[in-house]
């Protein structure tokens, strides 16, 4: 009963600290209004089998983490908070795995997986960020958690039942990114078996009852939309997920390296702690065949996202779960001290840079006095963490775990206090460039009367969410992009379009101000009424009689 408590309390502790800042915080752009404004859609028109945006279907995903967050808006309403419930609920799934990987209540390694999991930059950010990822994190966690019960179990049943649970949980990790699922959970588990020479390995894991476990998750919904729209298939297979290796067109790009920074800072506390273990270290942790599976399950995806065209840090995220549950390993072994110290440098570099960038970047002046002092002050605490485990772990032997307590506690505090200035700080950030609920609520009131609204070079993927309105486009979609009937309803083709629309009827418009005047010699019955950040709002002038001239606007 005492145990339970303590997983109790654990859990609740990890759901305060993965929960803080959720509510009130508004969708940043664009990947948090996109997939709020899908979810909100299908909340608002019943049709939960294609998601929308903007009126048009969206399949660049498939569609179980916009599911998720379009339950919670019907349970608790359109709110930004409940977009982000969902997410948080997955986060704790992944640390609930973590703790299973590390051996479970009786084994002394599970706190510290956990404790370096919630303490990752890159796991606790992405817990209350809309996006796929973190749902994707959890699926491939789960889906690890299981495999490892595999590995490790001697009796042949138990195994097999593990191996299907696996299957399972990988299907619905198709069913949020689609196959980079494989690239996280089966072909780790393949290499293992082959590493290992386990007899019939490989066959196990493609045993039919598995692919029939697999399949009934993830295949319906491809099917279902397939009918209803031909050549979908295809398409997602071709631009989705080969386009996505090969190429960076459309997507996001960098070198060869791009994530070693990335897993050195996304992952500390942990990292560190790994790569610092040496030969010996690694020889030990890779010594079973529960080990080989963590360590290929961290591995093989960093190679194989390093290798392929299109690279963004979040990628990273399902390997934070594997690195936690090694590093325990590692502390666990005696490996740690050496990379437990050089956490603490790290920490103390990235927060010093983070303090030194808000002062020399302006942010803090944009934040104001309150939330200065909190991120000043929760950053003082990592800082006074780091270098006073720097200092006593200098003195004390590697048995001796108070310097290893210190980092971790200090980094979970800290990372608690930083939720709550992390939000302001964003939002002023996001405020200056001009993005985010302020500017979709300054559109939506220009257009109050039921004008159009109209993005000109640019979309507001939150307008749909905060206001519940669709915008016409020019020059944001591509013609070969659309079939004709969703072109003629969501797009302009030119300027002379928006010319003729704007004679014909009242419209609001928003653009970046950059481009200003090119659409206003274009079309010279705007008038700029509203600047918010970087961007500017018009209205159509014989529709202003009010208006002081050209060129009177608010701020």
């Amino acid at each position: 009963m005492k145990g339970r408590g303590h997983i109790l309390v654990g859990a609740l502790v990890c759901a305060l600290l993965l929960g803080a800042g959720i509510f009130g915080r508004n969708l940043f752009e664009q990947s948090e209004g996109r997939y709020g404004s899908i979810a909100a859609a299908m909340v608002r028109s019943g049709d939960w089998l294609v998601p929308h945006l903007n009126g048009i279907a969206h399949f660049e995903k498939p569609p179980l983490s916009m599911w998720a967050m379009a339950a919670s808006m019907r349970l608790f309403g359109e709110t930004e908070g409940a977009a982000r419930i969902p997410g948080v609920l997955a986060s704790l799934l992944a640390i609930a795995a973590a703790w299973r990987m590390a051996g479970g209540r009786d084994d002394p390694r599970a706190p510290w997986a956990v404790a370096f999991a919630l303490a990752s930059v890159l796991f606790f950010g992405m817990a209350k960020v809309v996006t796929t990822d973190i749902y994707l994190a959890a699926c491939s966690a789960l889906s690890l958690a299981f495999a490892v019960r595999s590995v490790e179990s001697s009796d042949p049943r138990e195994s097999s039942r593990a191996l299907d649970r696996a299957a399972l949980a990988a299907g619905f990790g198709f069913l949020v990114k689609g196959p980079v699922i494989w690239i996280l959970t089966l072909l780790p588990a393949i290499v293992e078996a082959l590493w290992s020479k386990r007899p019939n390995g490989v066959r196990r894991l493609f045993a039919p009852r598995r692919v029939l476990l697999f399949s009934i998750v993830a295949l319906p919904w491809f099917l279902a939309v397939a009918a209803r729209e031909p050549g979908l298939l295809r398409w997602f297979v071709e631009k989705r997920t080969v386009a996505v290796l090969a190429s960076s067109k459309g997507f996001h790009s960098g070198p060869f390296y791009f994530y070693v920074p990335v897993f050195l800072v996304g992952v500390l506390p942990a990292a560190p702690v790994l790569l610092l273990a040496g030969r010996e270290g690694w020889r030990q942790l890779a010594s079973s065949p529960r080990g080989r599976l963590l360590v290929l399950a961290v591995v093989l995806p960093l190679v194989v996202f390093s290798l392929s065209a299109s690279k963004l840090a979040t990628y990273a995220l399902p390997v934070v779960v594997p690195t936690a549950v090694l590093a325990a390993d590692a502390l666990e072994l005696g490996l740690a001290r050496r990379g437990l110290r050089a956490s603490a440098v790290g920490l103390v570099i990235l927060l010093s840079a983070g303090l030194a960038g808000g002062v020399f970047s302006g942010w803090f002046r944009e934040v104001g006095p309150p939330a200065t002092g909190w991120l000043v002050a929760s950053s003082s605490v990592l800082l006074a963490a780091a270098i006073w485990f720097l200092w006593t772990g200098r003195r004390t032997d590697g048995e001796r775990r108070g310097p290893r307590v210190g980092v971790l506690l200090g980094a979970q505090v800290t990372m608690f206090l930083l939720a709550l200035p992390a939000a302001p700080l964003a939002e002023a950030h996001l405020t200056r460039v001009g993005v985010g609920k302020d500017l979709a609520l300054a559109l939506a009131e220009a257009g109050r009367d039921g004008r159009p609204l109209v993005s000109y070079h640019c979309f507001l993927q939150g307008l749909p969410f905060y206001t519940g309105r669709r915008a016409l486009t020019l020059g944001w979609y591509d013609r070969d992009q659309l079939s004709e009937e969703d072109w003629s309803r969501v797009a302009l083709a030119d300027l002379e379009a928006l010319d003729a629309l704007a004679r014909r009827r009242p419209v609001a418009v928003l653009c970046k101000t950059k481009n200003l005047k090119v659409l206003m010699q274009a079309v010279d019955s705007l008038v700029p009424v509203r600047e918010v950040g970087r961007f500017t709002i018009l209205r159509s002038a014989r529709e202003e009689p009010g208006q002081a001239g050209r060129g009177a606007m608010t701020r």
